[in-house]
């Protein structure tokens, strides 16, 4: 059984500086997975139930991983790139 419990957002890029949401521009938050054996997973996720998406990380050993992988954006390709 996995426990969820939701962990507060870190101020400032060294301790992990979250984006809003890339596709509705709402807030997210970081999830802790306390599983049976009392291992943490993270997962980042978007809090706006509206959002037309609902985007969500998948599961990281390590809170910053998480953060990280959530802050990724890709850059549009440019016409001559396509």
């Amino acid at each position: 059984m996995i426990e969820r419990r939701a962990q507060g957002k870190g101020g400032g890029e060294m301790s992990g500086e979250l984006k809003s949401c890339p596709f509705c521009g709402g807030r997210v938050k970081v999830y802790r997975y306390i599983g049976s054996s009392g291992d943490y997973q993270y997962q980042v996720a978007c809090l706006r139930k509206t959002c037309p998406v609902q985007p969500l990380t998948n599961w990281a050993d390590i809170k910053i991983t998480a953060i990280k992988a959530w802050n990724t954006r890709h850059e549009k390709m440019k016409e001559e790139e396509r």
